[in-house]
Order: structure tokens, then sequence, then C-alpha cells
């Protein structure tokens, strides 16, 4: 590292995982006055949910993949849930909203079991305990059948892929009938979301694949580290950051650090800032353990201990303005990561945008 940091506010530094951390400076201007101390961190991962390092064609609530590199666009990084496993809605549920409904690891702790490797052409891999069991080659299908689509109660519309991987899928997962979707190109999802939009007297709509909400999900391993220390013990299973499936995973800096702030900025990229739009409530699949596929039903873990200590009613204050207003409507709901978006300087979104692991960012 040869760019000097200035000691301004919080530094985040991306760097491969394993790698030391930095001193933390300390610049006292006087005995009088509390000083306020720059730390230096690192982003330890860039994890896409299913992705591999150069192609990426990830499948959401698959296992994930580590990556050193990934281009980002207003979506998050790029390919990031471009593909999603469903299932048939009955007719008497649809509503008129989608012939398929998106299967997460909420209701299917199984597919955490999935891990796609995607070169020129996908392979579908079922491992369990660190063996894989059965994969399946399915060639990439770019003119696939249309599926109108439910994706956390959001309106979509996917591709499919074909029955061989949906046979595939349905016999690894035990669920008839499920099939694999690419997502489609932009201008087709806008088309097809803005006539659902107007047909509820909407303006025109957007999306972002097969996301929820948000393009981006940041977490700190400081944050799931103190977590890991608070679950007892005899639970006995794997507890890591995996379980909350974040994209970006930063290293270094003070236990959520990532909800005190705004604003992450990238020192060698100013095109490109990270904006922190709230922080996320967590469903039940921190509970699934991502290596055996199996939800905890019986302590639930780590549920309970984030309810003794990340429950909204007792963490509001202690984040920035801009989250409290949520925080405050579901103060019952337990919270770890910050959703996120991607911003751009005015002209850079048409210019490829690249995040590195090794990047410096600053907390703002």
């Amino acid at each position: 590292m040869t760019s000097k940091l200035a000691p301004v506010g919080p530094i985040v530094m991306v760097t491969a995982a394993g790698a030391a951390l930095y001193t933390v400076l300390t610049n006292r201007k006087n005995e009088n006055t509390e000083a306020k101390e720059p730390v230096v961190a690192r982003i330890d991962e860039l994890i896409v949910i299913a992705i591999m390092m150069k192609i990426r064609y990830p499948i959401k609530s698959a296992a994930g993949v580590q990556v050193d590199h990934s281009e980002v666009t207003w979506k998050g990084l790029k390919h990031d849930r471009s593909y999603c496993i469903v299932v048939p809605v009955e007719e008497s549920q649809q509503g008129g909203r989608g012939e398929y409904r998106a299967l997460s690891q909420a209701k299917t702790p199984r597919m955490s079991l999935i891990h796609p490797s995607l070169p020129s052409s996908i392979t579908l891999s079922f491992v369990q305990a660190g063996e894989t069991c059965s994969s399946i080659h399915v060639p990439l299908v770019t003119d696939g059948q249309r599926f109108a689509i439910i994706v956390w109660d959001n309106p979509a519309v996917g591709m499919d892929q074909g029955d061989p991987v949906a046979e595939w899928l349905s016999m690894q997962l035990g669920i008839p009938g499920t099939r694999l979707l690419k997502s489609v190109d932009d201008d087709e999802l806008t088309r097809y979301l803005s006539a659902k939009a107007r047909d509820r007297g909407h303006q025109d709509g957007h999306g972002l694949d097969f996301h929820y909400n948000f393009p981006l999900d940041v977490l700190s391993r400081a944050s799931a580290a103190q977590l890991i220390c608070r679950v007892p013990v005899n639970v006995g299973r794997t507890m890591d950051h995996r379980r909350f499936r974040s994209n970006i995973l930063l290293d270094g800096c003070p236990p959520f650090a990532e909800e005190r702030y705004s604003t992450i900025k990238f020192q060698d990229n100013p095109s490109l800032s990270i904006e922190f739009d709230r922080l996320c409530d967590r469903c039940s699949i921190p509970s699934v353990d991502p290596d055996t596929g199996v939800m905890d039903t019986k302590t639930k873990e780590p549920y309970p201990t984030l309810l003794k200590y990340r429950r909204g009613s007792l963490i509001k204050d202690s984040c920035h303005p801009r989250h409290r207003q949520f925080i405050t409507k579901h103060n019952k709901s337990v919270f770890m990561a910050v959703h996120a978006t991607p911003r751009f300087a005015e002209g850079a979104s048409s210019c490829p945008v690249v995040v590195r692991v090794g990047d410096v960012v600053h907390f703002v």
C-alpha cells in the first residue's frame, strides 16, 4: 500500500481474507479535547450469492461463492441474484400476480446445499458435509419461456432454463414442479413491471432482478464475531458471517460501525459510493446451517441471541439518524447488517466500475 491515508474520519481498507489488520492510529490535538480515532480496517470479502470469480450467474438463496472483485451496476454486484429457483403457485392463490413464486431458505433450507459453478455454462452441485452428492451440467438458455413470478411479494418475470435442471432441482430439494429461471434484460423487465404498475394504477415500474428491494447487503466481520461470541457454546454448529448472506464483508472496523454511518466512499474510485439505506431486519434464514442445509427449529439460534441485544428498541439510539424511523416502526424486529445502494458520479455508470478486495473506503 503506497497511498497515504489521511487521518480524517473512519477508514476501511478492503483486503484479502487473513491479511493483518492495520494499526489503529490516534491523533490527539490537545489533552482537553476528546480525540477521534481514525479506524483503519478492511473489507475482507466480496460475497455474491452463488457467484464465480470471473463469470457470474448467481442463484438466489443458493450457496454463496467468494470472489476477489466484481463489477458494480445500479443493481448491485453484477449478476447478483440473477437466477432464482421457483415453484408453481396454485391458481386460486395467484391473484393475477404470477404463475410461480421464488423459493428461499426460509422455507426451503436445503437450498443452501446447491452450489453453482458457472464458467460458460451452469454446473449445479448438491454438496452435503463437504461431499458432492450429485451434479448436473446445464447449457445456458437465453431464449427460454417467460414466466410471471413473485419474489418476496414483488412481481417479476423470469426466463425458464429447461426441463433437465428443473427435474434435478425437484429431486434434490424434494419439491415437485421446481424450475430454474434467469432474469431478463433491463428493458424487458422494465416493460413488464411498467405494465404491472399501470394495471395497479401506479407509475411506471422498475426492478432489481430477484433481489429483496435493495441491491446490496453490507456487514462487518466484527459485528458477526460479536454475535458468535454471544451464542451459547452448547448449540454446537457452524455459526459465521455466511448466515447473513451479505455481499460485502467489512473487517477491522468496530462492531456495527456499518449502521452508525450513512455511506462508504472508495478512496481510489471517487466515482462510486455505497449508500446505506436501512438496517436489515432478519427473518429465519440465519437459523439455517449453510453446511448441512438444516434449520435449527429447536434453539432457533441466532434469533434468541439477537433478540437480547439487537432488537430495534435497544439499538435505535446508537444508529445513524436515517435508520431510526424504520427501526422505531419495527422496534420488535432484530437487525443485523445494512441494506445498501451503489451511487455513481455523473457519467460513471456508463463505464465499468469494479469493486476489489484491497480497495480503501471511507465511512461517511
